[in-house]
This record gives C-alpha cells, structure tokens and sequence, in this order.
C-alpha cells in the first residue's frame, strides 16, 4: 500500500476557505506501492469534528486550490491518500486547521433602571459571536462632565455573563459620572469572546 505526506495551509477569503497543498509530494518508486498513482483523494469533514469522510479533491495535480465554505472559530480536519491500479492506499493522519474568530457584534442598547441604592444596567448577548464564546463585557456609563463613556474600575467590572445585569452604586453614579437627581442614566455595553476580541460598543 501507498504511504503518504502532505502539509495543508489556510488563506481566508471572506466566507471561503482556500486549501493549498504546500508540500504534496508525488508518491514516487518505494512510496507508490509498485505502481504509478492514479490519483490523490482529499477528504474533509466540514466541520463536523470527526474523521474526515467527505471527498474535496480527486485527482492527478500535486499542487491544487480547493475553495469550500467555512465558519469562523471552527476546527477543520483533513485526510489524503493516495491511488494506484491495486487502489487507494492508507490515508494519512489527521491534518487540523481552525478557522480564526472574529470580533462579535455589538449586543443590543442597554436598558438602566433604579434598584434600591444602586443603578441596574442589563443587556441582551449579541446576535454574533464572531465564532467563540462570549467570556466577559464591559460596561460604560456616560460621565456628564464631558460627555464621555467611561468604565468604573471598581462597579460592574467582570458582570455575570449569564444574566447580563450589574449594579452601580448611586453614590459612584453622581460623584464619578456626574449625575444629579433626575438624570438620565445613559450606558453603552461591548463583548468580549473567548479569542479576546471585542465587540463594538452597543
């Protein structure tokens, strides 16, 4: 039977993932099992985190681009053999490539409300994750000052991921953003997923 080397490499386009062989080495005497190859068999498994069954690529070329479609922070895996007039040789071992996240969209404008002592900020998960899990959000509160948004460095830092609510005290909301009796509480939220990109701010 055939042995086999190959190396895979990614190049992004979009929504589309190109596969290219960087060192597919034609299976020449002592790798082709006595008898020329009559094609190479490359499978993947779109995605779906098992060994490769699917056939992209059949065919005589040592050197081919494949265009498939992808999904950003998802692992593909790849396999690929070899062919002669006895059959198809032993496939190689698996060769992983991940599709790196993107930034997440911005979740939805945040709502604000009086509870007790304290400003409740809550807001809803963004529609996209850019491909990883969300891990973490940042909260920023309009300063009347001068109209910035800024981050509290001791009040809804690290907010439960889950319910999507923090508290700020309102001694923190009038001495560090400004704000008087009656004022509006205007906030802005961004996230952050698991490969530390951020959203913009909602």
């Amino acid at each position: 039977k055939q042995k086999t080397a190959y190396e895979l490499a990614q190049r992004l386009v979009g929504s589309e993932m190109c596969i290219r062989d960087r060192s597919w080495t034609a299976l020449g005497a002592g790798l082709n099992g006595g008898s020329p190859i009559t094609r190479y068999s490359l499978k993947w498994d779109a995605g779906a985190s098992t060994t490769p069954s699917v056939e992209i690529y059949s065919g005589l070329a040592t050197t081919t681009t494949i265009t498939v479609g992808i999904t950003a922070g998802v692992t593909y895996n790849f396999i690929y053999a070899g062919e002669n007039k006895y059959g198809l040789g032993g496939y190689s071992a698996i060769v992983s490539l991940r599709v790196p996240a993107t930034n997440p969209s911005a979740p939805a404008a945040p709502t604000t409300a009086i509870s007790g002592n304290s400003v409740q900020i809550c807001w809803t998960a963004p529609a996209s994750t850019g491909g990883s899990n969300i891990i973490n959000y940042n909260v920023f509160v309009k300063d009347k000052a001068d109209a910035t948004y800024k981050q509290n460095p001791t009040q809804c830092v690290n907010p439960d991921i889950n319910s999507r609510c923090c508290s700020i005290d309102t001694l923190i909301v009038m001495s560090y953003y400004h704000l008087v009796t009656g004022d509006e509480v205007k906030a802005k939220v961004s996230a952050i997923n698991n490969d530390n990109l951020e959203s913009a701010q909602s």
